[in-house]
């Protein structure tokens, strides 16, 4: 798919009178050692925030709608419209940036626009949407954003059963341990 003009993508966001919320970006986390383990460090640290995301989705606040439907067709991408998706779909907001563990948050996605859209986020993510999507699904896609997005999002403030901490100090809790389990078997 052909990128739109840049004075394209610059009218949309002129009309956009809503802002998504931003996500943190990329972080380069240090590791007392490396090895084949803390080689997936990312993949390691993903897993444990989706066991955490899963966990805390009962208690958080905006709670999903029972009503709730899916306006997207469950047996095409979401953003290019092909027929064929990944298993697992897409985390619209990933975890990696907060993303909670719902079926608001899952959309059917391919795996080459699960792939290229990686962790983008807010500003991000739109240029994104409006670069690889056509016109008439990324204003579907925009409206449902604009419209669900406090069910995608883990508050900063809420609590983690298991551990007992909120949101804040579960990254750096999180690289801790992930620290220590690559430096134990070394």
């Amino acid at each position: 798919m052909s990128a739109k003009p840049e004075s394209l993508l610059k009218e949309i966001n002129e009309r956009l009178a809503w802002v998504p919320e931003e996500g943190s970006g990329k972080v380069r986390r240090s590791c007392p050692v490396k090895t084949v383990l803390s080689s997936k460090r990312a993949d390691h640290r993903n897993a444990i925030l989706k066991d955490i995301a899963s966990g805390m989705e009962s208690s958080i606040l905006s709670q999903v709608p029972e009503e709730y439907k899916c306006p997207f067709d469950a047996k095409k991408c979401t953003y290019c419209g092909a027929g064929k998706i990944g298993s697992a779909g897409d985390e619209f907001r990933p975890i990696s940036q907060r993303g909670r563990m719902n079926q608001i948050n899952c959309v059917p996605c391919c795996g080459a626009y699960n792939s290229s859209k990686c962790d983008r986020t807010g500003a991000k993510l739109i240029e994104w949407l409006v670069k690889n999507c056509e016109s008439e699904q990324y204003e579907k896609i925009m409206k449902w954003y604009e419209e669900n997005e406090k069910y995608m999002i883990i508050p900063l403030d809420a609590v983690d059963k298991k551990t007992g901490k909120c949101y804040t100090e579960l990254g750096e809790w999180i690289d801790e341990s992930l620290n220590h389990c690559y430096t134990h078997f070394a």
